[in-house]
C-alpha cells in the first residue's frame, strides 16, 4: 500500500490525529522510530523522479562505484573523463592495489592514481602515449565500450567474442575499427541499447558518454558479470524450503530485490537485480494494520493488477476500474481481498493510485491462510510513488516492475528478509 494512502471510510478522531502528529514530531526530533531508511533516498537533487537513469544512479551510488560531483549534484548530462572511467572500474574490481607505479607523468591527483596504474597493468586502459594517460580527456561511447569489454574479459573471464554486427543501428559503420567488436559485444549483452536522436535509435559511437549513460552501462554490466556473491546467493536460494514449491523466487533482502529462476538443468540463476523500497517503519515479523512495516516471510505472489489492459505478463492480471477496492472491512468477511463494488468499501480505492503506484502491481499473499482481521491488508509489490517509503508494500521503479511481470509466471513466490543470511529460515 502507498505510504500516502488514506483509508476510505476510516473514522479518525481529532484527538487521534493530534496524537499521531505528536508521535511523528517526536520521531523526527529524537529518532525513536525509523521513519525511513537513509538509503531509501536519492542523494542527488539533479536526478528527477522518473528519470530513465534514476535506478542506475542509485545503484552506482549505493554500490560505491560512482559518487557525485559536489554538494547534492550528480551531473547526469556531464561528460566523463578517462580518470573517472578507470576509477569506477577499479572500484568494481574491488579497488586492488597496483603492483607498481603507472609510469604516467600526467597523473596529478591522488584519487585516480592507483586506478590508472591498475588499469594499465590489467590491460584495460593504456595511455595516449608511452608516458601520458590524459586523465581529463573525455570518453566517447565507443571508448567506453572498449574499456568495458576488456574489463569483463580480463577481470571476470567473460567471452566477449569477435563477431561484429552493428546493422541494427543506422550509424553502426561510423564506429572506429578498434571499437566495432567491443560495441557489438556490448549491444549483444544488453549493456548498450542505443540513444534516441531525431526519431531514430543510434549507436552514436563517437559522442561523448554522459555520466547518466555510464551509470546505466555499469549497472547492466554488473548484473551480467559472474560473481562469487551471486554464486553464493544461488546456493542459498537452492537450499531454501520454498524452492521445493516454485521455479521463481523474488528475494527482497533489505533494499536489494533480485529475481531467481530455476533453469531446465535445475540450477538457480539471477535474472533481475534492482533497488527496492519498503515500509517507513522497516520490516516486521508481526505486523498489524497501519503500523507502517513490511511483513517478513515467504509469500506467494497471487496475481498482478494495474491500470492498463495490455500488461505483458503470464500471471493472472486484473484491470483496475472505478469499482475496484482492496477491502479492510472487518465485519463482512472481505478483509484483505479484492472487491468490485458500486458503493465505497472501507479500505483502498485502487483507482486512486492507478496513475503511479498501481500502474502495475502484484498482490503479495500475506495474511491469507487464514486471514486474521487486523493483521494487515493490501500488501503489494508495486511501482515507486513519490517516495521510496511505503505503508508496508515493496516498491520498485516502474521499469523494474514491467521487467518483473514480463518474466513472472503463476506460482512465483516472494521472500522478504532483512538480510540474505535470513533466507535459511524459509
Amino acid at each position: 500500500m502507498p505510504a500516502d494512502e488514506i483509508k476510505r471510510g476510516r473514522k479518525t478522531t481529532v484527538k487521534a490525529m493530534r496524537i499521531l502528529c505528536m508521535v511523528l514530531i517526536l520521531t523526527l526530533l529524537f529518532g525513536g522510530i525509523a521513519v525511513a531508511a537513509e538509503s531509501n533516498l536519492m542523494p542527488f537533487d539533479d536526478v528527477p523522479d522518473g528519470a530513465w537513469y534514476g535506478e542506475a544512479v542509485r545503484f552506482a551510488y549505493y554500490r560505491g562505484v560512482m559518487t557525485g560531483v559536489g554538494g547534492a549534484a550528480f551531473d547526469p548530462d556531464g561528460a566523463a573523463s578517462r580518470a573517472m572511467i578507470v576509477t569506477v572500474l577499479w572500484r568494481m574490481a574491488g579497488s586492488p592495489a597496483p603492483a607498481a607505479e603507472s609510469g604516467f607523468s600526467d597523473l596529478t591527483q591522488n584519487w585516480y592514481r592507483d586506478a590508472a596504474a591498475w588499469a594499465r597493468e590489467a590491460g584495460i586502459a593504456n595511455g595516449v602515449s608511452a608516458d601520458r594517460f590524459d586523465p581529463n580527456g573525455a570518453v566517447t561511447r565507443e571508448q567506453l565500450a572498449a574499456f568495458l569489454a576488456r574489463f569483463a574479459a580480463r577481470i571476470f573471464g567473460v567471452d566477449t567474442g569477435t563477431d561484429i554486427d552493428l546493422s541494427d543501428f543506422p550509424d553502426g559503420e561510423a564506429a572506429s575499427a578498434y571499437a566495432k567488436a567491443p560495441l557489438a559485444w556490448a549491444v549483444r549483452a544488453g549493456i548498450i541499447t542505443g540513444t534516441a536522436q531525431n526519431g531514430q535509435t543510434l549507436l552514436a559511437p563517437r559522442n561523448k558518454a554522459t555520466r547518466a549513460q555510464i551509470a546505466a552501462m555499469l549497472m547492466r554490466l554488473y548484473r551480467m558479470l559472474p560473481r562469487e556473491e551471486a554464486t553464493a546467493m544461488a546456493e542459498r536460494v537452492d537450499r531454501m524450503k520454498i524452492a521445493e514449491k516454485t521455479n521463481q523466487i523474488v528475494v527482497v533482502a533489505d533494499h536489494s530485490l533480485t529475481l531467481w529462476e530455476r533453469g531446465a538443468d535445475g540450477a538457480w540463476a539471477q535474472t533481475l537485480d534492482a533497488y527496492a523500497g519498503y515500509g517507513y517503519n522497516g520490516m516486521s515479523e508481526s505486523r498489524s494494520e497501519g503500523d507502517g512495516t513490511t511483513p517478513i516471510g515467504a509469500f506467494p505472489l497471487l496475481y498482478a493488477f494495474g491500470r492498463d489492459a495490455d500488461a505483458d505478463t503470464d500471471m493472472e492480471y486484473r484491470v483496475i476500474t472505478d469499482r475496484s477496492y482492496f477491502s479492510a472491512e472487518r465485519s463482512d468477511g472481505t478483509y484483505n481481498t479484492w472487491v468490485e463494488s458500486d458503493t465505497p468499501v472501507y479500505g483502498e480505492h485502487l483507482m486512486d493510485y492507478a496513475g503511479l503506484q498501481y500502474r502495475l502491481a502484484a498482490v503479495i499473499g500475506f495474511n491469507i491462510d487464514p486471514v486474521t482481521v487486523g493483521m494487515g491488508s493490501a500488501i503489494f509489490l508495486h511501482c515507486k510513488g513519490n517516495s521510496w517509503n511505503t505503508a508496508g508494500c515493496v516498491s520498485v521503479e516502474r521499469s523494474v516492475m514491467e521487467g518483473l511481470l514480463a518474466r513472472l509466471h503463476p506460482g512465483a513466490w516472494i521472500v522478504i528478509v532483512r538480510s540474505q543470511g535470513d533466507l535459511a529460515a524459509y
